[in-house]
């Protein structure tokens, strides 16, 4: 396994993206952990030097739906990432998709419904404490299990406060799976929570 630091930002991964096949051994995956405009100018220089075609393939660790959609699903189709959310997951996700695009007129990303759930559970631990003290709702927080249409299996940590909850292989849809505006992402496995992540704090964290 080889790895390169790349600048930030860059529009330009040439120099990165076309010594990968020559590589010995060739690597069968290439990952990265770009976002944003960097990712979106990655995946398209991906295509351009048709890395695929030369075995290739394509892992990412950060990935929105919203970038799919600007990209379009064939730019991405194959690449497998990971995700906190998907929206097609089950009814639950569906029906909570459902009334945020009557709202604002879009399906939701991961984050969006991640900052939803935050909220709602912020407000039923102020409800469960009785008040909005913080040292209280905290207390109701640590330790908590929780079940809502952005987390399964969750609980929040009691010695850094991290909540834990599943998370999910997914792989890009071809445009000819797409079914529907927005309809990306096929869940592959769901990643349980105790090895979605670290199983112990992060000692070098003094938060």
């Amino acid at each position: 396994m080889q790895s390169d630091p790349t600048p930030f930002p860059n529009d330009n991964f040439s120099t990165f993206l076309l010594k990968a096949p020559g590589l010995d051994p060739k690597p069968q995956v290439l990952g990265t952990m770009h976002a944003g405009g960097d990712l979106i100018n990655l995946v398209k220089q991906y295509n351009e030097y048709k890395l695929r075609d030369k075995g290739v393939q394509l892992a990412l660790g950060l990935l929105s739906m919203s970038d799919i959609h600007s990209l379009g699903p064939d730019a991405l189709a194959g690449t497998r990432y990971t995700t906190m959310w998907a929206w097609t997951f089950d009814e639950q996700t569906r029906a909570w998709a459902d009334k945020f695009q009557a709202k604002v007129g879009k399906r939701p990303t991961s984050n969006m419904a991640a900052n939803y759930s935050a909220a709602l559970q912020y407000l039923e631990a102020v409800q469960r404490a009785g008040t909005d003290n913080s040292d209280k709702v905290v207390a109701q927080l640590e330790g908590h299990s929780m079940e809502d249409m952005f987390v399964r299996n969750g609980t929040i940590r009691a010695q850094d406060h991290l909540l834990l909850h599943d998370a999910y292989l997914t792989e890009v849809k071809a445009k000819s799976e797409v079914k529907e505006p927005y309809d990306y992402e096929k869940v592959l496995k769901t990643i349980p929570a105790a090895e979605a992540f670290q199983p112990q704090p992060d000692p070098a964290c003094k938060l």
